[in-house]
């Protein structure tokens, strides 16, 4: 709120679309999402091989739609944007120490952010997504847990890349977790809610869980996600101890680390 932080723009050529690619990358000092409509696959790559040669000293967390033909880039992700990666890296870690998970286990399930991968739908239109966190075992090629989290992205654009990953990669990943952020660049506040997609027989899941991040919620109701170990290694050869171990994932983690990085950049969650 009070700050524009999203752009549309229409670009068929690829002149227009490193264009508008380039003007962002020189002129943004926050977090800004650029999303670029009627993008052909071929227009797509040759974005993408110049954000990869040109912008290698920005960060940036890319997204092509080829069913919709939507290019996106996020650029200059928030520390808040990012948030999530300590949460996940220490909730495997309380896993571990809580006996829920071995330490082999562990070793071999692998936690990374901007992972690009290329999905291929069932109408062999490959689209080219990087999330902003996921968990993928070892010897493993489609990760079993997905984070898309937006801060200047929308709603509307967060759904889409869940449905990218649940439906282009037919079952293989067990849950897409959505968090979405609003800043009110007025009063410096965040809000935040969380959901939880699963695969089932719709191509895009179904909403498995809502959860609200700030305000916190009055009713005293303790919030946690749980997957199962069977979710987290599903597709790997690696032999796991009791598949059906319940492994947490509490609102309160993500919530001391978001504050934390909210404080970083003068944002405060929401009371």
């Amino acid at each position: 709120m009070g700050k524009d932080t999203k752009k549309t723009i229409e670009s068929t050529s690829l002149e227009k679309a490193l264009e508008s690619i380039r003007e962002t990358l020189d002129t943004s000092s926050d977090e800004v999402t650029v999303e670029l409509d009627k993008v052909s696959s071929k227009v797509a790559d040759k974005v993408i091989e110049y954000l990869d040669n040109f912008a290698e000293n920005q960060a940036t967390r890319l997204t092509y739609d080829a069913e919709l033909k939507v290019f996106r880039v996020v650029v200059m992700p928030t520390p808040t944007h990012e948030a999530h990666i300590d949460w996940l890296h220490q909730s495997i870690l309380d896993a571990v120490g809580a006996g829920h998970l071995t330490s082999p286990e562990s070793k071999r399930l692998r936690l990374s952010g901007a992972n690009r991968k290329r999905l291929t739908n069932t109408a062999n239109q490959t689209s080219t997504k990087e999330p902003d966190a996921l968990l993928i075992p070892f010897s493993v090629t489609v990760p079993t847990i997905v984070v898309e989290t937006g801060w200047s992205e929308s709603k509307r654009q967060l759904v889409r890349d869940k449905n990218i990953w649940l439906g282009d990669t037919r079952g293989q990943v067990q849950a897409v977790i959505v968090i979405k952020w609003r800043p009110n660049y007025h009063t410096r506040e965040v809000s935040g809610v969380l959901e939880v997609h699963k695969p089932n027989a719709s191509p895009n899941g179904t909403l498995d869980q809502t959860e609200k991040i700030f305000p916190i919620p009055t009713n005293g109701t303790s919030q946690v996600i749980q997957f199962t170990k069977a979710e987290l290694f599903a597709g790997s050869p690696m032999s796991i101890q009791n598949p059906g171990q319940l492994i947490d994932f509490t609102l309160d983690a993500l919530r001391l680390t978001a504050q934390e990085a909210m404080q970083e950049h003068g944002f405060n969650p929401k009371p």
